[in-house]
């Protein structure tokens, strides 16, 4: 959620932050979408880890670069936000 509470629901308590990654390189729309779901899942595992039932504050954000050597630029999609216990 991007907000920094739920409605109708309190937080009971913040466990700390969480990044979730992708590990595809994207060069593709099919290719971004893979990796926003890799990064979702991987972020989505932190959270479980830490003991947490929700995620508030999510934000979303892509770095792009040059491949080595391809001259094709790819794209890693990163989320970041608070895990929380509801």
């Amino acid at each position: 959620m991007t907000s920094n509470s739920l409605l109708d629901r309190e937080i009971i308590g913040a466990l700390g932050n969480v990044t979730g990654i992708s590990a595809t390189a994207a060069s593709t729309d099919k290719g971004f979408r893979k990796a926003e779901q890799e990064a979702l899942a991987d972020i989505m595992r932190q959270g479980i880890q830490m003991g947490a039932n929700a995620i508030v504050d999510l934000k979303m954000t892509t770095g792009s670069y040059e491949q080595q050597g391809s001259q094709w630029m790819v794209s890693k999609v990163v989320y970041y936000g608070t895990a929380v216990k509801v």
